[in-house]
């Protein structure tokens, strides 16, 4: 009976890893295309005028 609870421990225990592991991935994947394309975005603004040099700096700073 011990030997079940463990191995379905393990089991559960294995999956709950697995699926934070690939979570945290997407999650740095996602952070790493969203900068790209926010900067993007950050440079035309600059570029038109839209935003000031000042503004620029102040939000191309990474989110924490």
């Amino acid at each position: 009976m011990i030997m079940t609870y463990g191995f379905w421990g393990l089991l559960i225990a294995g999956l709950v890893l697995v699926i934070r592991r690939l979570a945290l991935a997407w999650k740095a994947r996602m952070a790493t295309t969203t900068g790209a394309q926010t900067t993007e975005f950050l440079k035309q603004w600059y570029v038109k005028g839209e935003i000031t040099g000042k503004e620029f700096r102040k939000m191309r700073r990474p989110i924490q």
